[in-house]
């Protein structure tokens, strides 16, 4: 993972990380300096970026018509829970709601706001998102059980 440098001098700066290097260094761990910030940094970064739980984390074989979540194989009483799950949140309006706003705000910082390429990929992004959430929807609602 690329972080720049700005984000990796802040977390490495924080004054807990810089407590955790004086710490370990009292208990008696000889490590240099360079490498305590460089192991501090990455573990501060690591909790704060991540929120990302692997068992939630969806794949489909277009190919065989599978679903999967973290890797393994959704049983299909789950697949099907799940399918009558996206179909009602298609049709609440909060999914209304979010897609809207969402795609207006996406709008917004492309064609009004952009003053940069950097705010024109912003928008893309917020546009990208919002069509990985309809495929993941899409995904559950094409869901057909076929007994073996």
């Amino acid at each position: 993972m690329n972080i720049s440098k700005k984000i990796k001098s802040w977390i490495l700066n924080r004054e807990f990380v810089q407590k955790e290097i004086v710490a370990s260094r009292k208990q008696g761990m000889d490590i240099r300096l360079d490498i305590d910030r460089k192991e501090m940094g990455r573990e501060a970064l690591s909790k704060l970026l991540g929120f990302v739980e692997e068992d939630k984390i969806l794949t489909y074989s277009e190919k065989t018509g599978m679903i999967f979540l973290g890797g393994e194989k959704l049983e299909p009483e789950a697949a099907l829970s799940l399918r009558q799950e996206a179909e009602l949140l298609v049709n609440t309006k909060i999914w209304e709601i979010f897609q809207n706003t969402i795609g207006d705000t996406a709008r917004k910082a492309m064609f009004e706001k952009s003053q940069s390429f950097e705010d024109m990929r912003s928008g893309k992004m917020m546009l990208y998102n919002l069509s990985i959430l309809k495929k993941v929807v899409d995904i559950f609602r094409s869901y057909i059980h076929k007994p073996k």
